[in-house]
């Protein structure tokens, strides 16, 4: 009888239902198309509603590019990815995707596909979930964080600060600096390899301390900028002439902080707007280069290339947009303040030809004159090269360059290098590399006073102090006019003016005598 009755229902049951489902369909073909799809939405709307309510977690999503049309990248997803890396969390993942560039020390991984990790902070589970999408021809990452929705005020300020935190540790220990420079607009990478170190660079040792006391200065003084209100940063005026080291002192200062540089080729970067944009995307803890400012852009005339072997460039002319005004709201306007822990350098081979406004405090806090060598100099140069710290040819070396001979460090690491094996050989080569410039400077110290010379004589005629030349009328002539007595058998007592006069006036051919084919015929001096 029981059996019966539940045949019964159960029949009835279905008749029900299969009349329901009639109407339905019955009533969807009555109905305009569009109130149902309207319907439709409704309901999974609220459906979804539902679901959001019941279910306990929330999610952050971190994409690698940005939702933009030029995609930048999202500097959020690196940090995550470093942290998962340092704290080991890609060990309970399957899938992942080497690799190593030939500059690269160390092999290098990411996540690929769909992998899940499990992270642990102050006793809250999280979980991290990777996927990979294929947009625009190229392959785009995605980071999901789920936590439980109580946790999410916790996520936004105390946990995301973790990560940021540990990500800078772990990115300081298998940190390699890395060299930017500027392609199509962007900035592109390569891993910096330059040696040069502070305890190589040979400069002078007073100015090396200096500098590195400025630095550690402006590392450990975060809280004082902010005191003072000033933003975080710090120029640097490199100037001297070619072959003194600006570009190794460049290298050893990024060494010494551990920041990436960031290389500016006015020349490639088409307007002040491109300039703002690529200074936004630098970061924070990295030095930002301009070499050779005068040549790249025009701040104060034209620059002729006078010593082409010194620069790089083909042309000094730049064929860049960029104004004087949009450089310097680069290095001091309000756009350069919106990264902190930042330095800038310029570098410039005449300081004269720089804007003053270019080069004021606030601007370049500090100018570094990176001059020609002295004895303490090569002294450094022939340890690092020789591996000599004395020798009897010190002396003469040391002579020499308290007679006003200029050489650049880049000169006589030149010599050094083409007999390391050989010190003897390399400092004998060295002091005639010496003698020979004193020589030579002579010759242009004689020339530039024979000029001087012509602009006296010329200033002389012009006011009418003066008959005729004195290069016509002869040394005596010149003498009397300065009122000296002059004797053929012994020197004149003269003043500075004067003894600067009869210098001009004497030759390597005799005493008081101008230089010529002829002793004491010719009347024009001749300068070899």
């Amino acid at each position: 009888m029981a059996g019966g009755f539940e045949v019964a229902m159960t029949g009835l049951d279905m008749t029900y239902i299969w009349s329901l489902l009639g109407f339905i369909v019955m009533v969807r073909s009555m109905v305009p198309k569009k109130v149902t799809d309207a319907v439709v939405a409704l309901l999974r709307t609220w459906w979804a509603q539902l679901l959001v309510f019941v279910n306990p977690f929330c999610c952050f999503h971190i994409f690698e590019y940005g939702t933009s049309p030029r995609g930048y990248r999202n500097r959020l997803y690196d940090t995550v990815q470093t942290y998962l890396r340092g704290e080991g969390n890609f060990r309970q993942v399957n899938a992942l995707q080497l690799r190593r560039s030939d500059t690269d020390k160390h092999i290098s991984f990411s996540l690929l596909g769909r992998e899940v990790m499990t992270d642990n902070y102050e006793g809250i589970t999280v979980w991290w979930t990777h996927t990979v999408t294929r947009e625009r021809g190229r392959d785009r990452g995605k980071f999901s964080l789920k936590i439980y929705k109580r946790q999410k005020a916790w996520a936004m300020a105390s946990y995301m600060d973790h990560i940021c935190s540990k990500a800078a540790d772990y990115r300081v220990n298998i940190h390699h600096l890395r060299l930017y420079g500027v392609s199509g607009g962007r900035w592109r990478c390569r891993t910096f390899g330059h040696p040069a170190t502070f305890d190589t660079l040979t400069i002078d040792p007073s100015l090396k301390a200096r500098i590195i006391a400025d630095l550690k200065a402006f590392v450990e003084c975060e809280e004082f900028f902010r005191k003072v209100g000033r933003p975080w940063k710090r120029g640097y005026l490199l100037h001297g002439p070619p072959g003194t080291g600006k570009t190794s002192l460049i290298a050893a200062m990024a060494k010494y902080l551990e920041y990436d540089i960031y290389d500016v080729q006015l020349n490639e970067i088409a307007s002040n707007r491109e300039l703002k944009l690529l200074l936004t995307r630098t970061k924070r803890r990295s030095i930002t280069v301009i070499e050779d400012i005068d040549c790249s852009l025009n701040l104060s005339g034209e620059r002729e290339c006078k010593e082409p072997a010194a620069s790089s460039y083909s042309s000094c002319t730049s064929r860049s947009n960029i104004t004087p005004s949009g450089l310097l709201n680069f290095a001091d306007g309000l756009w350069s303040s919106f990264c902190d822990e930042r330095i800038i350098i310029f570098t410039t081979n005449y300081l004269e030809k720089l804007d003053p406004a270019l080069v004021r405090p606030g601007r370049m806090d500090m100018h570094i004159h990176m001059s020609y060598c002295s004895f303490e100099v090569v002294k450094i140069l022939m340890a690092n090269y020789l591996s000599t710290s004395t020798h009897p040819l010190f002396e003469t070396i040391e002579k020499l360059l308290g007679e006003g001979v200029l050489i650049t460090p880049a000169q006589v690491s030149q010599v050094l290098l083409e007999k390391k094996d050989d010190p003897e050989i390399a400092l004998e080569r060295l002091v005639c590399q010496l003698e020979l410039m004193k020589e030579n400077l002579g010759k242009e110290e004689e020339k530039n006073e024979f000029e001087e010379y012509q602009q006296i004589s010329t200033a002389g005629n012009q006011g009418r102090t003066m008959e005729m030349s004195p290069l016509k009328r002869g040394p005596n002539h010149m003498r009397k006019q300065l009122g000296v007595r002059y004797s053929q058998n012994r020197n004149p007592q003269l003043t500075h003016q004067q003894v600067v006069v009869q210098r001009n006036l004497k030759g390597r051919g005799g005493r008081g005598q101008p230089r010529g084919r002829g002793r004491g015929r010719s009347r024009v001096p001749f300068f070899g």
